[in-house]
């Protein structure tokens, strides 16, 4: 067990050849990134069907990219650690996943919350007004 006073010290986290991680901590890291990769399957499963509109499958393609390519980079810092590879298998790589993870679900979730309202404002207008034009017959 990790006690607190030391996990916040920036030592515990930027040292080159940090000291092997216990066995129930790569389990539960190896149980975590396994569970991503396993979100993505059931999130790609999700998008292929057709019940969701144009926005919505392009929120779960983009959390489908996300979980494959952090569950990828998570399993590939947890192999270099379980290593003990020096500078590869260091901690800090971890704060720089978190981080990733964080920017890039907070770039998805402004481009549902602030850029598809728009587009979807677009294309109700183009629909409306498209609704009164001539088309060809068939």
């Amino acid at each position: 067990m990790i006690d607190l006073p030391t996990i916040i010290q920036p030592k515990y986290w930027f040292e080159l050849s940090p000291a092997p991680m216990s066995g129930t901590t790569e389990k539960i890291l190896l149980a975590f990134f396994v569970a991503i990769f396993i979100a993505g399957i059931f999130l790609r499963i999700v998008e292929r069907r057709k019940t969701l509109d144009r926005f919505k499958t392009r929120l779960v393609r983009k959390f489908v990219s996300l979980s494959f390519t952090m569950s990828c980079f998570g399993l590939l810092f947890l192999f270099f650690s379980f290593e003990q590879v020096r500078l590869f298998g260091s901690r800090f790589w971890y704060l720089f996943w978190l981080l990733g993870l964080a920017v890039w679900t907070g770039f998805i979730l402004y481009d549902y919350f602030k850029v598809a309202p728009r587009e979807r404002l677009v294309e109700e207008v183009r629909r409306q007004r498209e609704k009164y034009l001539p088309r060809k017959k068939k």
